[in-house]
């Protein structure tokens, strides 16, 4: 049986036909991934929430370039846009602020998201009236109102007046021009009990035979809380997907696609501190298809920063360990190789993943028994 659909849904329909022929800004262009270089200097994606004090950031455009992705210079500088259902935010449903990726001004509670129906982040109000400013928009040969980061002027997306109350407005934002720093309530409370373990009896935790069991996949409550973060942040297409399996362990599969500039699949930890302190090493028991992979960890707790990096070797249908010592760790930053960085300190640590970026098309799988750590030697 059909159902009757009211004029006022049906207006709603409209209006978001409108916002999906329109997007938020733009039409989007194939988005570039970084150069393997290691040349030019490291400049850091923003600060932290504790850093932003409300003073106004001024940066020449080819700091800007420097600074951004090329996909997200053509989004937040030159006010584009990425395609419908593509940014990691429109479907993201956790506890916490969203802040500009540029200059890490917050924007958006997450108390304030709501499913739009868009294709993008959307929310009805942002964090505080002083986080963004508004600007006319008449582009496209269209009367819209443009919604700019209050820091840093940088294109966040365009606010409409179709939203839920209590304001009945939709701010339609691009994901690539967010970040998102987790509740720290939540970051603790929602950790697995080996998180809240690794939380709470630091040095006094116990200690298995070839090290510390950071994590293990025998069930949700050991295995830690990841999320997949491939390409369609940069425009590309692959895809991912990490879960358990009947043998205990975590399969990490998917297919790796090169189109539009993309080139890797990622899955990792929510953040939370790991308190390794004495540590200098990991070590992994994983099962591969005779790919490489890396091992990436962060010391903050941003969506996009620094990360360190150390690459390891599969052997098809073979399970192998890999020792991966923290002081071998290259510190890089959207593929480019960061140049006078400290050593990778494990009391640092707050997130860990896993990344194929081989250049090679194709399905791929990892299947992975456990992740430990290795304390110091004398």
């Amino acid at each position: 049986m059909a159902r009757q659909i009211s004029r006022r849904a049906f207006l709603g329909m409209a209006l978001g036909a409108a916002a999906g022929l329109v997007g938020c800004s733009l039409p989007s262009l194939p988005a570039v991934s970084a150069s393997d270089s290691d040349d030019g200097p490291y400049r850091a994606p923003g600060l932290s929430l504790e850093e932003v004090d409300g003073t106004q950031i001024i940066r020449s455009e080819q700091e800007w370039r420097d600074l951004l992705s090329p996909f997200q210079y053509r989004v937040m500088r030159e006010k584009g846009t990425e395609r419908a259902y593509s940014g990691i935010y429109n479907d993201h449903k956790d506890q916490g602020t969203y802040h500009c990726a540029g200059c890490g001004n917050p924007l958006f509670s997450s108390a304030t998201k709501y499913d739009s129906g868009t294709g993008w982040p959307s929310y009805w109000a942002p964090i505080a009236e002083t986080a963004v400013v508004e600007e006319k928009d008449q582009s496209l040969g269209m009367n819209r109102t443009e919604i700019l980061c209050a820091r840093c002027g940088s294109h966040l997306g365009h606010v409409f007046s179709d939203g839920p109350e209590p304001t009945g407005l939709r701010y339609c934002m691009n994901s690539i021009a967010l970040g998102f720093e987790p509740d720290t309530a939540a970051d603790v409370s929602e950790m697995t009990p080996i998180l809240q373990t690794t939380l709470t009896r630091g040095d006094t935790m116990e200690e298995e035979i070839g090290g510390l069991t950071v994590f293990d996949f025998a069930s949700p409550e050991t295995s830690g809380r990841w999320m997949i973060v491939n390409d369609g942040v940069m425009g590309g297409i692959s895809d991912s997907n990490f879960a358990l399996s009947e043998e205990a362990t975590a399969i990490f599969r998917g297919t790796l696609s090169l189109e539009n500039n993309g080139g890797f699949a990622s899955v990792r930890t929510y953040p939370g501190a790991l308190q390794l302190d004495d540590y200098a090493a990991f070590r992994l028991r994983v099962r591969g298809d005779g790919r490489k992979y890396k091992l990436r960890v962060r010391t903050g707790g941003t969506f996009d920063g620094p990360a360190y990096e150390a690459e390891f070797e599969t052997e098809a249908g073979k399970w192998t360990t890999a020792d991966l010592p923290f002081s071998q760790m290259t510190p890089t930053f959207r593929g480019r190789r960061l140049r006078n960085v400290p050593d990778l300190d494990g009391s640092q640590i707050r997130q860990i993943g896993l990344m194929i970026a081989d250049k090679k098309t194709g399905t791929f799988e990892l299947e992975i028994d456990w992740i430990k750590a290795l304390r110091r030697t004398a």
